[in-house]
């Protein structure tokens, strides 16, 4: 769980990016307020330069948010991916993998 760069894929493009700060806040939020909503949101227009002939599709940058309990404060983001698989299996794949190393810290004793 060290850093920031979670994962990186070597054949396509996949770099997941997020801390063990960024769960703990999230979890932290979760027990104040059981109805906690993500947001998440994707944009292909945040990476440039990338050499199409590596893989034909364009990257996309996904990003999990949630509200800042800080009135009129930005969304604080939690988890982040970067990848070149844009279909709903490799999120879904990312998501999951995020929720579990989530659980991890929430019951890890420190």
């Amino acid at each position: 769980m060290n850093g920031y760069i979670q994962d990186c894929g070597s054949v396509k493009m996949r770099i997941e990016l997020y801390t063990e700060v960024q769960m703990k806040i999230l979890h932290k939020m979760s027990l104040l307020d059981e109805e906690l909503c993500l947001f998440m949101d994707a944009t292909g227009g945040l990476v440039s330069g990338y050499d199409a002939s590596l893989d034909a599709s364009k990257p996309y940058y996904y990003t999990v948010m949630i509200k800042n309990p800080v009135s009129g404060g930005a969304l604080l983001p939690v988890a982040e991916l970067v990848s070149t698989q844009n279909h709903t299996e490799n999120v879904s794949s990312f998501l999951n993998g995020y929720m579990q190393k989530l659980v991890y810290i929430a019951f890890k004793k420190n």
